[in-house]
């Protein structure tokens, strides 16, 4: 399902840096990795092929998978979202972690306009792990793009050990309204178990008032999750002026996050 990935990097990057991040994104079933390099202009493409190529040899030595590398020349999201299409890769995957402070700049302001404009699955890659995935946090408000993510949550079952199921809420007008909406709340939650149950260890439901973005990041920290998975609707006007739960806990929370359209 995740076979593909397209991994934007900055040069210069760090080898080891580059290991850890393909390391973690190995952990989603990885066949084939391509690394995307985006120039402003075409000078020194001598040196940065001999950079990239020693990458992907290192890549090609030490790991089971293929990869690639491609350089392109244009605005960075851009072409981030021209490549994966052309190579119907099935994740993009958008590195924040790294020291180079340029590498930071550029994909920090990037990420968010590659979340408005593609329609593809998209991992915020944070924080990488000496272990595999273990915890996995399904932000869920049983609509129709949660409803589309449940497939990626139990394909990740293949790998990590447990599930926790979060439905943020708002609290009813009244006490009884209240009763009825947290016991439907819970009717979803249990049917979810159920499902999740075929592809986990352990399952854990839990149900909260709040803000849907802070209490999912609070709910990430407690359970210690490895990754936080979401859904997205891609409502460009609606993301630009107010932003999304999803894009809000991609920019503040502490792991890496896998967003579904």
């Amino acid at each position: 399902m995740l076979n593909k990935v397209l991994l934007p990097i900055a040069l210069p990057h760090d080898i080891l840096d580059l290991i850890a991040a393909s390391e973690y994104i190995a952990d989603f079933c990885l066949e084939e990795l391509i690394l995307l390099h985006v120039v402003t202009t075409d000078l020194n493409r001598h040196q940065l092929e001999k950079k990239l190529k020693h990458m992907v040899q290192t890549l090609n030595e030490l790991k089971e998978y293929k990869t690639s590398y491609e350089i392109r020349e244009g605005h960075l999201a851009t072409e981030i979202i021209s490549l994966a299409r052309e190579k119907s890769v099935d994740l993009i995957t958008v590195p924040t972690r790294q020291k180079n402070l340029l590498f930071r700049a550029l994909f920090g302001s990037t990420s968010g306009d590659i979340l408005r404009l593609t329609d593809m699955a998209t991992l915020i890659l944070k924080k990488y792990h000496d272990k595999h995935l273990d915890t996995i946090l399904f932000g869920t408000d049983f609509d129709e793009a949660a409803e589309r993510v449940l497939p990626y949550v139990s394909f990740l079952g293949q790998k990590a050990r447990r599930v926790v199921a979060v439905n943020v809420g708002k609290r009813a007008s009244d006490p009884l309204a209240e009763r009825k909406r947290q016991a439907l709340v819970q009717e979803k939650l249990d049917a979810l178990q159920e499902v999740l149950s075929a592809d986990f260890e352990e399952v854990i439901l839990i149900q909260e008032i709040g803000r849907p973005s802070t209490s999912i990041i609070q709910q990430a920290k407690k359970t210690r999750a490895d990754l936080i998975i979401m859904g997205r609707f891609n409502r460009w006007l609606k993301n630009k002026v107010l932003g999304s739960t999803a894009e809000r806990v991609s920019q503040t929370a502490p792991v890496s996050v896998l967003l579904v359209p």
